[in-house]
């Protein structure tokens, strides 16, 4: 068994959100964080995990490709007809 030096070993990254103090444990090996914060986390393997994943953080689509195209087409409709009456 491999014996480690406790002043060696790496020491986790997280930080706190309300103290911004740096935690205090020891980091996975290979890793940044220990394994309160994620370090055993090997991440999604499967099709349906990675778009769960990917999905996680949407929260209205106001800002997605298709809102964003429909938005602009929106705005030069009513610049078109803006020229219209105006002119």
């Amino acid at each position: 068994m491999t014996q480690y030096l406790l002043d060696t070993l790496p020491i986790c990254q997280a930080l706190s959100k309300q103290s911004q103090q740096q935690c205090k444990n020891f980091s996975v090996k290979g890793k940044r964080v220990c394994h309160i914060h994620g370090g055993k986390s090997t991440g999604a393997k499967t099709k349906e995990g990675k778009i769960r994943q990917k999905m996680a953080n949407w929260k209205d689509g106001l800002r997605s490709k298709e809102a964003k195209a429909e938005a602009k087409q929106l705005r030069e409709f009513m610049k078109s007809c803006k020229e219209a009456i105006q002119g």
